[in-house]
């Protein structure tokens, strides 16, 4: 089955968090600086953070390929012609760029509702001594979110 490879192949609906050619490092950095500057507190803070970090990798991945169509296209007849021919030539072929914009929507989207989310449950956040015992510390590693175990072999 081709179609159930495509998910492993350009990563857009992959549950795999990392794809095996990309750089785990830059994974872990980014969901770093994404979990210190939210500061998640409780599951449900964490989760909401654990989706910002993903759909903003995905993201990422969606530029590059973005990057990569262009790179592709703009050559026509053996000759680079630049942006415009590759608009052009993807437009009469796969539309690879309308799919590859929408999918950016729908991440871009998602983005903005996670936050918003996120934004609404921390200033309705009431902090009470006696159940702070039952809270995720705000130091929560970005490790917890172990990027490795969903990687495709």
């Amino acid at each position: 089955m081709i179609a159930a490879q495509n998910a492993r192949k350009h990563g857009f609906y992959s549950t795999a968090i990392l794809l095996h050619d990309e750089d785990r490092n830059q994974y872990v950095r980014l969901a770093r600086g994404v979990v210190k500057h939210h500061l998640p507190v409780g599951e449900l803070e964490f989760e909401l953070v654990i989706t910002i970090i993903q759909t903003l990798w995905q993201l990422r991945r969606a530029n590059i390929v973005d990057t990569e169509l262009f790179q592709m296209y703009r050559f026509y007849e053996n000759e680079e012609r630049g942006v415009g021919i590759a608009f052009a030539s993807d437009a009469s072929q796969a539309n690879s760029f309308s799919k590859l914009i929408r999918y950016q929507n729908h991440l871009l989207r998602k983005l903005a509702l996670i936050k918003k989310e996120l934004s609404e449950l921390q200033s309705h956040r009431v902090l009470d001594v006696a159940s702070s015992d039952e809270l995720r510390p705000a130091s929560a590693s970005p490790s917890d979110l172990n990027p490795t175990a969903e990687i495709p072999k």
